[in-house]
């Protein structure tokens, strides 16, 4: 092998191993608050508040890039929260919900430091009804599926090959199926299903879906 010849290889060896890119991040964790505007009639008849709490995740980066700059994501979530209100100005009410979620999310590289990018997700939720008076408390609980989408932007402290650390904002809406609830007194004695003040009519289903917000802050490894 002659001068010239180790020469072009050595220098081929160099550029190829300049313009190699590092490892993208493959895995994140997220960790925040959420919220959700309660618009519903069922949901305004038991509290005049919105729903929120808190939610952590887990998302994998899938082996597709569909364009530049464009990654696509498989993403689980956790959310935990609670409303709160009064019915008739004389029953307190406690609403406590739990939804665990599963879904896609596209994610767009605008700037070494700024994202943009879109979830869908479908999830199963847990809502469990407390009411309570000046003598028992009343429940009932049911699950029901969920479905939700939301645009998001990113802002990252720390974008480096391998490691990102940041804050996502997103804004969106969940539609909830509508549980059926027949709150029934803890004791089970001559009370039985709860009465409602205006009628003999059960409770019937409350519809927890509505505008949603989301606020948390994630790690890519």
């Amino acid at each position: 092998m002659n001068t010239t010849t180790t020469t072009t290889l050595t220098l081929l060896v160099l550029c190829a191993g300049a313009g190699a890119a590092p490892a993208d991040t493959a895995n994140e964790l997220e960790l925040g608050s959420w919220g959700r505007g309660l618009r519903t009639p069922s949901a305004n008849a038991v509290t005049e508040s919105n729903l929120g709490g808190a939610q952590l995740g887990y998302a994998r980066q899938l082996p597709l890039s569909p364009m530049p700059d464009l990654t696509l994501w498989a993403v689980g979530r956790f959310a935990f929260g609670t409303a709160s209100g009064t019915m008739f100005t004389t029953m307190e009410t406690t609403v406590d919900y739990t939804e665990f979620a599963a879904g896609v999310r596209a994610r767009y590289r605008l700037h070494d430091h700024v994202r943009i990018g879109a979830r869908a997700d479908l999830g199963l939720a847990r809502t469990e009804l407390d009411i309570s008076d000046a003598r028992h408390t009343y429940s009932d609980l049911g699950w029901g599926p969920t479905a939700g989408a939301a645009a998001q932007l990113e802002l990252l402290a720390v974008a480096r090959p391998g490691f990102e650390f940041g804050m996502r904002l997103e804004l969106g809406y969940v539609a909830s199926a509508a549980v059926a609830l027949s709150p029934r007194a803890a004791d089970t004695s001559e009370e039985g299903t709860i009465m409602l003040p205006v009628g003999r009519s059960s409770l019937g289903h409350l519809d927890l879906g509505g505008p949603s917000f989301g606020l948390t802050f994630f790690g890519q490894f």
